[in-house]
């Protein structure tokens, strides 16, 4: 006796998917075992398999039903392809409202800002550095004399294609004393701040003994833009607690001078923000011979003319000593070798730093190898550092043009107050680059020897 072990319709429902394929062989199975003994369901599945012309062969109630199941597929094909086709209509939407609309908020670096302050009211005038935005909203917070206005942009499009921005804010308080948009610093105290003092500043910390921390503060300053890959040695068991970078590139000779000048550049303003940071030391190559420079807090001082460690408390510092080193975001400009107004001479500072009081100093001048320029100078100081002595003169003047590509060294003999001269053991290098200015520091005593020590060398910048 044979008997249906499921119903017709359940059977009728699986066709569709058992004519595609779709049902397992278990199920399969069930369905050849039933429509072999229902002949009804037998037939229906044999004029869905037919095309639809045969359908006219079928009975009135079969067709009916078949129909039915053809349509209902139709409508849930429809049905998921309206699905998709909303979800990515309103994916669009969204997408459209946040570029064009809504907009994010953008760093401060890609915006070209002006803060003009006036007691409680500050003013900010700016537009994005990229073309394909705009400046959507801008709104404001302070805390503490502290003003940070807060920009979104979104993409130029035909109903706002202005990217240029005016926006005005009355604080609580008549001593703003910082201004920010988003994350950088653009006014501190009366002063305008460069996006790359500001990048620095916020990196600042008290402890060199981070490597994570120091290697923040070396990327902001583009280390290894000025100087190649390097690796790190911290000496912190005592001090001076030293910074060791040892530099992988071997340096050309041609180059010593600049890139010994961006070590001395780049020391002064890592030991300016990290707070126990006492000493720089590199190590590096020159045409495969092996050199040592170390940079002290104290020849930041020479150079800076005051306390560099004053740069992780005030921005308004950093931004200063960032200038006078000649630093930029990136060490993409070059020296420029051409007379240009206001850079036509060959510029040397002396800092006179010896163990006891000299009356004066000879400096000499030469230009490969031959005595260029001689001149003795006064030891009396007109610019005193806590009793030292910052002698400063410009040489040769604007008629000499012939310079340019020779290999410079100046020589130096002191005098003390006795009369006594005394010849300094070394003779220091300096570039033969017009705009050019070159620290040199003298030191020593007449037990010891006097010696010639290059503080630092920076330059008229090009940007051409």
């Amino acid at each position: 006796m044979n008997e249906k072990k499921i119903p017709c319709e359940t059977v009728r429902d699986l066709f569709p998917s058992y004519i595609d394929g779709l049902t397992s062989d278990v199920t399969n199975g069930l369905i050849e075992e039933h429509i072999a003994d229902c002949t009804a369901c037998g037939d229906i599945l044999k004029a869905m398999r037919m095309p639809e012309p045969a359908l006219s062969d079928t009975k009135k109630g079969e067709g009916k039903v078949l129909d039915f199941l053809k349509k209902n597929k139709r409508r849930n094909i429809k049905i998921l392809i309206g699905s998709v086709a909303g979800a990515i209509v309103l994916a669009l939407a969204l997408v459209y409202l946040r570029l064009f609309v809504v907009g994010g908020e953008m760093g401060g670096d890609w915006i070209a800002c002006e803060v003009t302050v006036n007691g409680s009211q500050v003013v900010l005038d700016g537009t994005p550095m990229d073309s394909a935005l705009c400046i959507s909203n801008v709104t404001f917070t302070e805390e503490n004399g502290v003003v940070t206005a807060h920009t979104k942009a979104v993409l130029a499009s035909w109903f706002r294609h202005n990217g240029s921005f005016h926006a005005t804010y009355t604080a609580n308080t008549n001593e703003v004393r910082q201004v920010c948009i988003n994350d950088r610093i653009l006014w501190n105290d009366g002063y305008q701040i460069t996006s790359l003092a500001s990048e620095v500043y916020q990196t600042r910390h008290a402890y060199m003994g981070s490597m994570s921390a120091n290697a923040r503060t070396a990327n902001a300053l583009n280390v290894a833009g000025y100087l190649g890959s390097y690796t790190n040695e911290l000496r912190t068991s005592q001090s001076p607690y030293t910074w060791v970078i040892r530099l992988s590139e071997d340096i050309p000779a041609e180059e010593q001078l600049t890139r010994e000048s961006y070590m001395n550049a780049l020391a002064y303003v890592m030991m300016g923000v990290i707070e126990n940071l006492e000493q720089i030391t590199y190590e590096y190559t020159v045409d495969g011979q092996s050199l040592t420079r170390d940079v002290t807090v104290e020849d930041g001082r020479y150079f800076f003319d005051g306390d560099i460690k004053q740069c992780a408390e005030n921005v308004s510092t950093l931004d200063r000593l960032i200038s006078e080193t000649r630093l930029s975001i990136s060490p993409t400009y070059r020296v420029t070798q051409e007379k240009s107004d206001g850079h036509d001479n060959l510029n040397v500072t002396i800092i006179v730093d010896t163990d006891q009081h000299i009356k004066s100093y000879t400096h000499t001048l030469l230009k490969d190898g031959k005595v260029f320029h001689e001149s003795e100078d006064s030891a009396d100081p007109y610019f005193s550092i806590e009793n030292k002595t910052k002698l400063g003169f410009s040489r040769p003047d604007n008629s000499d043009k012939d310079l340019t590509g020779s290999q410079l060294e100046m020589a130096f003999s002191v005098k003390t107050p006795d009369g006594k001269a005394y010849l300094v053991q070394n003779k220091v290098k300096i570039p033969a680059v017009y705009g050019s200015n070159t620290v040199i520091k003298l030191k020593g005593s007449t037990e010891k020897g006097f010696t010639a020590e290059v503080i630092n060398t920076y330059y008229f910048i090009s940007d051409r």
